[in-house]
């Protein structure tokens, strides 16, 4: 039969099925139809007993209560011996016969309603199955096609949204042919969100059978496994989109920063260009201030954002911003503070290229007045030595024609001569204060150019000043001690050795000792006045054997050679006071003579 024929198609087969169900129902309906009509004939004759004993009422009483069909009327006597006995048992045999007639249309309706039954659940677990294998199949499509990154992320997220959607649709389908399979109102939702233990056990309170309860569950699990998948999916999406975006991010957040990076370099090499203005360089250090800030507070930017895309956790996000706020401003801190160090430096470059310019000018300066003043010193010098040398020849003439008694102008060459050699001594002397000039001036240079590294501003008063002590110590030098000084107050110890003094052919040195254990002795050799001291201080004790002194006049004879050689000599003295300025003192006879050299800042 078609019915049990499984290469017909389903569709094919529940028609069959449908047919022989009609058929066997439309049989079993006439076999109780003939039954009924037979049982009625039967009855027919029950009923003409009675009426022939007149017991019509009681028939129809009979009958009323059932009795008639159910042969319960026959537990009376009188009854059955009222019907004949053939009428009886083709009553009782039509009983039967309608009561067997009705259980076989019974049961194949109970056979045909199972059937029937059996077949819409097989209908509906097709179904089911198809439903599921369907949106298994189609998910499993658009999962690769989600995974293609050939695809843009708005497409991808497109068919993620359909796939959800066709997810939510499918699960609505099963839910409904769970419902039409059970009717038991069965809420799968519900059951979603059951522990598998409370899950089974709720599915066994729903007391259906075992095929209804096994695609209950299996509906159930798809439905978590399907949301699991598509969370997953999501998940994946968007950590590829977050992926993407931080690549591109960091790709364009590279390019910002190579371009920051070659815009800083281009201004370097601008600003290490010669023709470059010293204004110029200020406003190219603050335009790679401004470059390299905006650069930090943009990577800043960056990482903040990627730490939000990353971080899930509120309380490691908030110490993450933290700490990139943190090394923000603290690279901006050292960024001002390079910058204004590279302004210091520039400034401080600058100054120090225009003062070795200023120096290497007056350097110059000295230098062609140097080879002037020589070349016309040299040229006067030449110039009177010829003349010097034609007038000796003149006296030596004249000199000759006296000795020979002739006429002659001896006393007028002489006179001449005489003239010139005070010329020669006075251009002599001259040469050799230019010669200081320019030593004071070079000398200026140079302390200038050793001061100017510690203190630009007042480089120039100390240069001045130390030229100044310098000459006046030289003075001081050449002429207080080589006149004598008693007790110098100069710098260090007695024995340190920190004052550098000149000293002439012959002179001594007295130690810081010997100074202070014959105090006013070396005042009073200079002064030539040992006599007078001794008189006062060494005549008061007698002297000892040790003495290499004879006797008084010896001694007297040798102090008064030693005043005659150092008598009238004049004592000088420097000092520098609170203003900077050099004070000169000078002591000759008694009379005090000073001369103040004042300090002028900003000189150069």
């Amino acid at each position: 039969m078609a019915a049990d024929d499984n290469t017909k198609s389903f569709k094919q087969r529940e028609e069959a099925i449908a047919e022989v169900i009609r058929v066997q129902s439309e049989r079993a309906a006439l076999e109780t139809k003939i039954a009924k009509e037979q049982f009625d004939i039967a009855k027919l004759a029950i009923k003409n007993d009675f009426i022939r004993r007149g017991q019509l009422e009681k028939f129809q009483a009979l009958e009323e209560a059932g009795a008639i069909r159910s042969l319960k009327f026959l537990e009376d006597k009188k009854n059955a011996d009222i019907i004949g006995i053939e009428n009886l048992n083709k009553l009782t045999e039509a009983s039967l016969g309608l009561t067997e007639a009705q259980a076989r249309e019974q049961l194949q309706a109970e056979e045909s309603n199972k059937i029937i039954a059996e077949l819409k659940q097989d209908r509906l677990e097709r179904d089911l199955d198809i439903l599921i294998d369907g949106f298994d199949n189609q998910k499993t499509i658009n999962e690769r096609l989600i995974a293609d990154e050939r695809s843009t992320f708005d497409e991808r997220q497109k068919l993620l949204d359909e796939t959800t959607k066709l997810a939510d649709e499918s699960f609505r389908a099963h839910k409904d042919v769970l419902a039409e399979l059970s009717a038991a109102g069965i809420d799968v939702n519900e059951l979603l969100g059951l522990a598998p233990i409370e899950l089974n056990k709720r599915i066994r309170e729903l007391e259906q059978s075992e095929i209804i309860e096994g695609r209950t569950l299996e509906v159930v699990r798809e439905r978590r496994t399907v949301l699991q998948d598509l969370v997953d999916v999501q998940k994946d999406l968007n950590e590829a989109k977050l992926a993407s975006s931080q690549a591109i991010a960091e790709a364009e957040q590279s390019a910002e920063q190579d371009t920051s990076d070659l815009r800083t370099e281009l201004l370097e090499k601008e600003a290490e260009q010669d023709e470059t203005t010293l204004k110029r360089k200020k406003e190219i250090v603050k335009e790679i201030y401004e470059n390299e800030r905006d650069a930090i507070e943009d990577q800043a930017d960056f990482d903040a954002e990627i730490a939000r895309q990353t971080i899930t956790d509120k309380e490691e996000l908030a110490a993450r911003l933290i700490e990139i706020e943190t090394i923000k401003n603290n690279d901006i801190k050292r960024l001002e503070e390079d910058t204004q160090k590279e302004i210091t430096d520039i400034q401080a470059a600058a100054q120090d290229e225009r003062l070795e310019k200023g120096i290497e000018t007056a350097n110059t300066l000295i230098d062609l007045t140097s080879e002037a003043i020589d070349k016309a010193a040299d040229e006067q010098e030449q110039a009177l030595e010829e003349s010097i040398a034609r007038r000796e020849e003149a006296v030596s003439r004249q000199q000759k024609r006296a000795e020979e008694g002739l006429e002659n102008q001896l006393a007028f060459e002489k006179q001449k001569l005489a003239q010139q050699e005070r010329e020669r001594a006075e251009l002599a002397e001259k040469r050799a204060k230019a010669e200081e000039a320019q030593a004071l001036a070079q000398a200026f240079l140079n302390a200038f150019q050793a001061r100017v590294k510690d203190d630009p501003n007042s480089a120039a008063a100390k240069a001045l000043t130390d030229v100044v002590i310098a000459k006046a110590l030289s003075e001081t030098i050449a002429g207080a001690f080589a006149e004598g000084v008693e007790d110098f107050q100069g710098e260090g110890t007695g024995t340190s050795d920190s004052n550098l003094i000149r000293f002439s052919h012959g002179e001594s040195v007295v130690t810081a000792k010997g100074t202070k254990e014959n105090k006013g002795l070396v005042t009073a050799m200079n002064n030539g006045d040992v006599g007078s001291w001794f008189a006062s201080n060494m005549m008061l004790t007698p002297l000892s054997k040790d003495n290499n002194y004879d006797s008084f006049g010896v001694l007297a004879q040798k102090i008064d050679s030693i005043e005659k050689a150092i008598k009238n000599r004049p004592t000088s003295q420097t000092n520098l006071d609170n203003m900077g300025n050099v004070i000169q003192s000078t002591y000759r006879n008694g009379i005090k003579n000073t001369v103040k050299y004042v300090n002028k800042p900003g000189i150069i």
